[in-house]
């Protein structure tokens, strides 16, 4: 008889081989065996680690290229992005074996050199191919209805529908060919344990062999409280985008229930604003209104014209800021007031924090906002900060050759903390042209921390985690959550962080950063040594 117990614990063990992996490639890097694991683990879409074999060689072969005389400056397994596409790949992969898409070699997970070899090909994919011959069968007439997933909109001319998404393997399917993070598994069952996601389609005539085929393609995709719109870039729309009809649709989906009159009024109100175009501006004000949040602006500016800033008590934080509901309606409310003045907003949510890039391209516009300085957000003994940094001006004026210059600085340092690069670096950078410059750094422009400019290019760079979380001609608002306590305690690490690297000026401007901002260059300031080549 088979012992079940014993065959689960079996296949949760790692075998020596994927142990001595592990055991190399913590070496290599510097870290703990256990810390490499549970990486790996988290790239891993499946229970059992199927496919930790595969991601243990990767890791270990990128690990090698960085102990090249220049490294070629590669993602790590530290990156949560990085380890996410990873993810997102071997979730398709393993979906479109089980499906039998995938047979024979190109079922063979080794058959991929490297990680951009496998993001690459599981990109071809058709979302078809996830999806199983039975539920196929079950999907009838409609292409759209997964398990999982319903349509539950259609527009009387047919031109878009409406999909209520309800489970992991359905976002995956919906999400596939997009940007949003929820084509893979990982994001996918965090977003709908939540509550359900939906994803407009509309309609599109392609041209095939035997004439015209009508399409569905992803338009948007909205969660079930609204705070996040995103369209198929991942970027947020703002409710004026989604043209009339559909707008109206998706307004009168989220109409109180009968005999709320404050709620019902609420309503009318953010409706009339959304359909007569009364501008995002006023949008996102009802739309923080309605949400019961208390807007008071701080700073005499008023909140017609500039929708940020003041202090802000916004609902539902109840004790526990932390909770990701909670956590989702601060991002939502952020991302609302980002494109109340007409702004590209992405973030990042992680843990204790959520950062905001504002892309702004009015000079008026930045110096407004700067100007509203932070507002705070309160919650018993929670505390939550906003503030805003114009981050790109220690950073104007990086051509070729301070480019260079810079990246010496980096070799230099990383000679003396990881060991010689070899004799002929320095002459080796000197040789280099723009060109010869994109080719070293197109790997990391995936997971860029710096942007560089030069004859109107965009280069980026990513100093191996010397430099996090910088970006070029942008705006960040850093919303730390944390109680007074650990405030108090982020702030003495990174004053002592100061007056360690006291001197020690890698990039210009790094003598006026605050204790916050000196997080961005933690692990650098750990490594160096007084008087070594510092940050």
């Amino acid at each position: 008889m088979i012992n079940i117990f014993e065959t689960v614990l079996t296949a949760l063990q790692l075998d020596e081989v994927q142990q001595a992996q592990i055991d190399s490639v913590a070496q290599r890097l510097g870290q703990t065996p256990e810390q490499i694991e549970a990486w790996a683990r988290d790239s891993d879409p499946t229970p059992n680690f199927k496919y930790g074999t595969w991601i243990l060689k990767q890791w270990k072969s990128e690990a090698v290229r960085r102990e090249a005389p220049i490294p070629r400056l590669v993602p790590t397994p530290a990156d949560v992005n990085y380890r996410a596409k990873i993810q997102n790949a071997l979730s398709i992969f393993d979906r479109a074996k089980k499906t039998g898409y995938l047979r024979g070699d190109e079922g063979d997970i080794n058959k991929y050199a490297t990680v951009l070899d496998l993001h690459s090909e599981m990109q071809n994919i058709p979302a078809e191919a996830l999806v199983s011959r039975r539920s196929m069968k079950r999907r009838k007439a409609d292409p759209l209805n997964v398990p999982g997933s319903k349509v539950i909109r259609v527009s009387k001319d047919g031109e878009w529908k409406i999909v209520r998404v309800e489970t992991p393997e359905a976002c995956m399917f919906h999400g596939k060919g997009t940007e949003w993070c929820t084509r893979g598994s990982h994001h996918a069952g965090s977003y709908t344990s939540r509550g359900p996601l939906y994803v407009i389609y509309v309609s599109s005539l392609v041209y095939e062999p035997g004439g015209q085929v009508e399409k569905w393609k992803p338009f948007a995709q909205y969660t079930h409280d609204y705070g996040e719109v995103l369209d198929v870039n991942d970027h947020d729309i703002a409710w004026g985008e989604l043209g009339g009809e559909i707008r109206d649709e998706v307004l009168g989906m989220m109409a109180p229930e009968p005999g709320n009159e404050d709620q019902q009024e609420a309503y009318e109100e953010y409706v009339d604003t959304a359909v007569t175009g009364g501008g995002v501006s006023a949008l996102a004000r009802q739309v923080a209104e309605m949400e019961g949040a208390d807007l008071r602006d701080s700073q005499g500016y008023s909140t017609d014209s500039i929708n940020v800033g003041g202090t802000v008590d916004p609902p539902g934080l109840g004790g526990n800021i932390n909770d990701p509901r909670v956590l989702g309606n601060i991002r939502g409310f952020m991302k609302d007031y980002g494109s109340s003045f007409g702004v590209n907003v992405s973030d990042r949510g992680e843990y204790e924090y959520v950062r905001i890039d504002l892309d702004v391209d009015d000079d008026d516009m930045w110096q407004a906002i700067l100007d509203l300085g932070s507002y705070e957000i309160y919650d018993d003994a929670d505390y939550a900060n906003a503030e805003v940094e114009l981050i790109d001006s220690a950073w104007e004026g990086y051509y070729e050759d301070d480019f260079k210059s810079q990246l010496k600085k980096y070799v230099e340092a990383y000679e003396e903390l990881e060991g010689a690069p070899g004799e002929d670096w320095e002459e080796a950078i000197d040789d280099m042209d723009g060109g010869d410059l994109w080719e070293l750094l197109q790997n990391t422009m995936e997971t860029t921390s710096v942007f560089w400019e030069f004859d109107g290019d965009s280069y980026g760079i990513n100093l191996d985690k010397i430099i996090e979380g910088i970006d070029w001609a942008k705006l960040r608002v850093t919303l730390s959550i944390e109680s007074p306590e650990e405030r108090r305690e982020r702030e003495a690490q990174g004053q002592k962080a100061r007056e360690k690297a006291a001197g020690q000026q890698f990039f210009p401007g790094m003598e006026n950063l605050t204790p916050a901002q000196y997080s961005v260059y933690g692990l650098l300031v750990e490594q160096a040594e007084p008087g070594g080549p510092g940050v």
